[in-house]
């Protein structure tokens, strides 16, 4: 009862704190991933839905989420046995 069950009103703009400046991120790599390209060691291939057990199986494909393609290691694999879903 002695003091006020709230703080008198202040506009939000008064009150607000000062935002962080995030630090910043470094830049993803420019250029959209193709089949047939090499970056980072991986070789990128155009596996259609059906085909992609069999790709697994024989070149040891693995799905690339964030570029949404197959790939596979471009040291282990050569280009004549991923001829099949290249370009």
């Amino acid at each position: 009862m002695e003091r006020p069950a709230r703080a008198p009103w202040r506009p939000a703009e008064q009150t607000a704190p000062v935002p962080e400046v995030p630090a910043p991120r470094p830049e993803a790599p420019t250029g959209k991933v193709y089949p047939g390209l090499v970056r980072d060691g991986r070789l990128y291939l155009d596996v259609p839905f059906a085909q992609k057990d069999e790709a697994k199986s024989l070149l040891r494909a693995k799905w690339d989420k964030g570029a949404r393609h197959w790939w596979v290691d471009a040291s282990q694999v050569s280009r004549e046995e991923a001829a099949r879903w290249l370009p």
